[in-house]
């Protein structure tokens, strides 16, 4: 992509989306298509949180919800998309796979049905029968 030598910064600064659109879309997306739908989604609560290493109760906190996040967290550990560096943190195998998945793929917080007064928590409310 430089017209001449020496590379200058400006050469390098005009090949880099360039490069970033192969890496996503030959290398990383590759890698992301590994992971089933609850994996992705515990990726992204990772990559949210910003570079890692990433404290596994952050990733809890940020999903919203423990119920099967040690699962998915073994299942991307077996197949490679993330490690544990150490006890209670994980982070991803690939490096620059973080800015991918912000760019590609952000988290998306679950949206819960607030409280309102006509519905308060705990309560179900009843369905009317028809006849």
């Amino acid at each position: 992509m430089a017209p001449s030598s020496p590379i200058k910064i400006a050469d390098v600064a005009a090949a880099e989306p360039v490069v970033m659109s192969k890496l996503d879309d030959e290398f990383f997306h590759v890698r992301f298509e590994k992971a089933t739908p609850a994996e992705r989604r515990y990726m992204a609560a990772m990559a949210a949180i910003g570079d890692g290493p990433y404290r596994t109760g952050d990733v809890v906190k940020r999903l919203g919800s423990s119920s099967g996040t040690s699962v998915h967290r073994d299942s991307l550990i077996k197949k490679g998309l993330i490690f544990s560096p150490d006890f209670g943190l994980v982070d991803f195998t690939v490096p620059h796979f973080a800015p991918f998945m912000r760019r590609r793929y952000p988290f998306k917080p679950r949206v819960s049905a607030a409280p309102t007064d006509s519905n308060p928590v705990g309560t179900a409310k009843r369905r009317r029968r028809t006849h």
